[in-house]
């Protein structure tokens, strides 16, 4: 799968990356097995044990107690290990390309170029030849993970799944990392039902009051309402909730059992919705600003109207 995340777009790098990616002392995102190392030149990453112009290597042992056969304490064995620095016992690997996601540079994706070296793929980097970017959290949804709030949503076959009546709307919702952050998913809508708004997505800038969603900047793939200004089209629409009040859309085709991504791009109150159909490689974008700016907020995943699978979602931060 490959959606040119240079458009609008877990948080480590793959352990096969070479040294040598720059990095930030402060925040060190480099591979399990080497270190953010500073000289003369700036700060690089390096293997430890690596020494320079006023270098101090850091402590790089995710498990200090662990045996040399399994580095990271995770139970699996080095030579079997899918994140043999990078405790993951689950061994889930998304984009099966044999780097576990909890240490993939982009779990969905199975290329794993990254041009600005900053540990986020490309194809995951909603900045991909500015460094900064970091996974802060990936879910395949192979089981429940802490942190969310599922509602009427349930892990199916590695997929979370919901069904939402005509003119019901659901949301699963976690808290949010920053106010410049992505967050991303890829879903099959397997089914529609009614007449009115269907389709899924994901959300950012939320508030809840107890389990009710009170504020919501909504990016989704969906089917406008037989009532709507332009009825029954497929678009891409972002827009506030529970208002409804749209801030901009434009028109995306797809249908039922196709392969979808919907990514919303947020910094502060300033909003890109990127939607791509993977089964037919066609892809939309809106925007708009959002006067309503929540800092750092919760986020999550909106269905409505429909019977919907989702196979993963992502959050990535940026500067």
């Amino acid at each position: 799968m490959r959606w040119a995340l240079a458009v609008f777009v877990a948080g480590c790098y793959s352990p096969h990356e070479a040294p040598g990616a720059p990095c930030s002392p402060s925040a060190p995102a480099c591979p399990g097995n080497q270190v953010c190392l500073t000289t003369g030149a700036g700060s690089f990453c390096e293997a430890p044990g690596t020494t320079g112009d006023a270098a101090v290597d850091a402590p790089v042992d995710a498990a200090p107690d662990a045996p040399s056969t399994d580095r990271d304490g995770d139970g699996v064995p080095n030579t079997m290990d899918n994140c043999p620095d990078v405790p993951n016992a689950d061994q889930a690997d998304e984009d099966t390309d044999m780097i576990g996601d909890a240490c993939d540079p982009c779990p969905p994706s199975a290329d794993n170029t990254d041009d600005d070296g900053d540990g986020v793929a490309n194809d995951c980097d909603p900045h991909p030849s500015v460094a900064g970017d970091h996974i802060a959290f990936f879910d395949g949804f192979n089981s429940m993970q802490p942190g969310w709030t599922y509602g009427s949503f349930a892990i199916s076959n590695g997929s979370l799944a919901v069904s939402a009546a005509d003119g019901v709307y659901v949301n699963a919702h976690r808290p949010g990392v920053s106010a410049h952050e992505t967050v991303a998913a890829g879903f099959k809508v397997v089914s529609t039902v009614g007449t009115n708004y269907r389709g899924g997505g994901v959300f950012d800038n939320a508030t809840y009051a107890g389990t009710n969603l009170t504020y919501a900047t909504v990016c989704t793939l969906l089917i406008t309402s037989a009532s709507d200004g332009t009825p029954n089209a497929p678009l891409v629409d972002l827009f506030q909730d529970p208002a409804g009040v749209a801030m901009d859309r434009t028109a995306l085709t797809w249908t039922t059992g196709q392969e979808l991504v919907i990514v919303e791009t947020r910094t502060s109150h300033n909003y890109g919705c990127f939607g791509y159909n993977a089964t037919a490689s066609t892809s939309a974008t809106a925007s708009g600003t959002d006067a309503t700016d929540n800092g750092t907020a919760i986020v999550g995943l909106h269905v409505g109207g429909a019977n919907v699978r989702f196979r993963w979602f992502m959050i990535v931060t940026s500067p």
